[in-house]
């Protein structure tokens, strides 16, 4: 994060893949916070298990809330919003370049 060209190249991203199903090993709140713009569109790939109660974790998905991002979760295909569609079990979005 400290790298100024890829900070610059992280402020851009249009489209966020949430790493590592949203576990505590996956992408840090404060790396959100720092790198993440605000109205990105983010996809967590993740089922919810009895096992991991914390996959996805709450404070990730809820600071990505915070700064308005668009997240899409494949545990909750019901609850996909704009700018995301679900067709035959895919879900896909259209960003801006």
């Amino acid at each position: 994060m400290a790298d100024p060209e890829w900070s610059d190249l992280f402020k851009r991203v249009a489209f966020y893949k949430i790493g590592h199903h949203g576990s505590h090993n996956a992408t840090p709140v404060d790396f959100v916070e720092a790198m993440i713009p605000s109205d990105v569109c983010a996809m967590a790939s993740t089922l919810t298990r009895k096992i991991w109660p914390d996959i996805p974790r709450s404070p990730l998905l809820d600071r990505l809330t915070e700064k308005k991002a668009h997240v899409a979760r494949s545990d909750r295909p019901g609850q996909i919003a704009k700018p995301f569609s679900m067709d035959n079990g895919v879900i896909e979005t259209r960003i801006r370049l």
